[in-house]
């Protein structure tokens, strides 16, 4: 994965499906039927692990006011947060 190859996904799956791994091979069929967007994803060099960061805290400040804040507090801290 860090080599950003994804033409080589056909060949790994091929090696999970010689195994006798049941939830392995599973995943790898799975991989299958949307394989052209996973091989997009494997070979691009865009991350999207900023936006997940951000989500992330976004997600725990809302859990925090959870019950107890509306939304124009939590806007205001989700704003001011570091």
């Amino acid at each position: 994965m860090h080599e950003h190859r994804g033409e080589g996904l056909h060949e790994c799956i091929e090696q999970v499906r010689q195994r006798d791994l049941p939830a392995l091979r599973q995943f790898a069929d799975g991989l299958l039927h949307d394989r052209d967007a996973v091989i997009a994803g494997l070979s691009s060099t865009w991350s999207s692990g900023q936006v997940e960061g951000q989500v992330t805290r976004v997600k725990l400040i809302k859990r925090k006011g959870y019950g107890r804040a509306n939304l124009d507090l939590i806007r205001r801290r989700i704003l001011l947060a570091d």
